[in-house]
């Protein structure tokens, strides 16, 4: 079975969400997939900032309604995203898939 790894933002959450091969994806721990993967921590940084990016904009006062601040902002989380993405890719597995869907407006696989 492929195990996939999925990086996408949501709020308050860890980024990662695994399929281990049936199909459904499971929020993860960011310690999880370190552990189990054994990811540096300067790569887990690196998810991390780029995740940061999505979760400081948010509007605690109306979730449903935030905002990117401005086209420029929402550009920088999406490339950072992808380097972030690259860099992960090189501490997987060859059999894993990694998945980038980012805000769900990007659907990349590294």
């Amino acid at each position: 079975m492929t195990v996939t790894i999925r990086l996408w933002s949501d709020w308050s959450l860890d980024p990662f969400y695994i399929d281990s091969g049936n199909g459904s994806f499971e929020l993860t721990s960011a310690e999880q997939v370190a552990e189990t993967f054994g990811v540096p921590d300067d790569v887990m940084r690196e998810v991390a900032a780029w995740d940061a990016l999505y979760q400081d904009h948010l509007n605690w006062d109306d979730p449903g309604n935030t905002q990117w601040p401005s086209d420029g902002y929402h550009r920088r989380y999406l490339d950072r995203g992808r380097a972030a993405a690259r860099l992960l890719r090189r501490h997987l597995p060859a059999d894993v898939v990694l998945e980038y869907l980012a805000d769900e407006t990007v659907c990349e696989y590294y």
